[in-house]
């Protein structure tokens, strides 16, 4: 399934963080190429990090962290 499950990652956080989260889709473009000579996609920005391999469960837990340590 790759990252085309991803833009729905809002529907698996709770609400008080959901509403603080953005979340933008774009295919792979140049600058995502750059990255998968060294990350595995799908690639995931969150707070200026890449996650790579994302999964729901991987981009939630990442973003449960952050936001428990005031990010």
């Amino acid at each position: 399934m790759g990252g085309s499950e991803l833009h729905l990652i809002k529907n698996h956080l709770p609400n008080d963080i959901s509403s603080c989260v953005t979340v933008k889709g774009i295919n792979c473009s140049e600058h995502c190429h750059n990255f998968t000579q060294t990350k595995k996609p799908p690639l995931v920005w969150i707070n200026g990090e890449i996650l790579e391999s994302a999964n729901i469960s991987k981009v939630k837990n990442q973003i449960l962290t952050l936001c428990s340590h005031g990010a």
